[in-house]
């Protein structure tokens, strides 16, 4: 087989495949007179082993290296791509917050990364018509707990995330809780399908694992004349994955 043929049978991307993505391939780029040679490194199977990928040398001729290289890149985007796009959008598949545990199902909410901050998309129904506290709360659970010998649903999803300990109500715009979202808004069929803004959020990373809340009444953005912005108790909750 002449290096012509060689370099148009890409044997070294069937090993790619084969691996799976492969987040330590090393392609080495060697100048070998009139082709262009490809020495294959090493590949961390699982991130346990280090493996040879290929003992030998692939040379493509040098006219061909510009279709490599493009192949190189694709291979790559189609391998990584879905890790990107999970990292850049999370989700909440929102219930009824009950005494006994998360009930019927209300739709969902999804967060992305936005110029401005994370974009906060709703697509809910079956709530109480009018405004409500929308809050990222610090703990990944929706199950009641029990206070004064009461059952508190979804109390398991703690206080509003806060990593900066602030202890403060302030909204989305203000220097307090970072889990403090614009109020939601729910017409009077019961229907919250928005897109809302959260300007502090920068990193979505911190909200995986985390819960969202959606409370009984609305929110002033502050602690003042009732604290948590007089939300008061917890209707829905989901748990952001």
């Amino acid at each position: 087989m002449t290096a012509t043929q060689l370099g148009q049978t890409p044997l070294w991307l069937v090993a790619v495949i084969i691996g799976g993505r492969l987040p330590d391939l090393r392609l080495d780029m060697i100048d070998a007179g009139d082709d262009v040679v490809f020495a294959a490194g090493t590949i961390c199977l699982g991130c346990l082993i280090n493996w040879p990928l290929l003992p030998w040398m692939l040379p493509i001729p040098e006219g061909a290296m510009k279709g490599a290289l493009v192949a190189v890149v694709a291979l790559a985007a189609l391998f990584l791509a879905p890790g990107f796009a999970a990292a850049a959008e999370l989700r909440a598949e929102m219930r009824q917050a009950t005494p006994i545990g998360p009930g019927d199902a209300l739709g969902t909410v999804t967060i992305s990364d936005g110029p401005g901050g994370a974009v906060v998309t709703t697509v809910l129904r079956g709530l109480p018509p009018g405004p409500h506290g929308f809050h990222v709360h610090e703990n990944g659970s929706c199950q009641p707990t029990t206070a004064n010998g009461q059952p508190v649903p979804a109390g398991g999803a703690g206080g509003h995330l806060d990593p900066q300990h602030t202890g403060k109500h302030e909204g989305p715009e203000g220097n307090g809780h970072l889990g403090d979202l614009p109020a939601l808004q729910v017409a009077g069929d019961g229907s919250a399908t928005q897109t809302l803004t959260a300007p502090h959020i920068k990193d979505l990373t911190t909200l995986r694992g985390k819960s969202v809340i959606i409370h009984a009444g609305g929110d002033n953005y502050s602690d003042q004349p009732q604290p948590l912005g007089g939300g008061g108790g917890r209707i829905a909750c989901g748990v952001i994955e």
